[in-house]
């Protein structure tokens, strides 16, 4: 589905410093849409039959929201890809 209004792609350096300034989860989904970023899901083993993607516990900080995993797994994504 194509989003009307929404003129260019950001370039890599815009794009992760709109990343950092969602205030909320729909702005950076909206943004994930908009830029047509592709994230792959972290799934538990039994789930599909696509290999999971381990997280290691060691990298998540206990102190940070849902907010800020989902913005670090998309720079990550973003910073791999583009």
């Amino acid at each position: 589905m194509k989003v009307y209004g929404y003129k260019k792609k950001k370039t890599k350096k815009a794009l992760l410093k709109a990343i950092d300034d969602c205030k909320s989860v729909d702005q950076l989904f909206a943004l994930v849409q908009h830029e047509e970023i592709n994230m792959r899901m972290h799934t538990l083993p039994g789930a599909s039959n696509i290999p999971p993607k381990r997280l290691e516990i060691r990298t998540i900080d206990p102190k940070s929201t849902p907010l800020d995993r989902l913005k670090a797994a998309v720079r990550l994504t973003v910073e791999l890809t583009k």
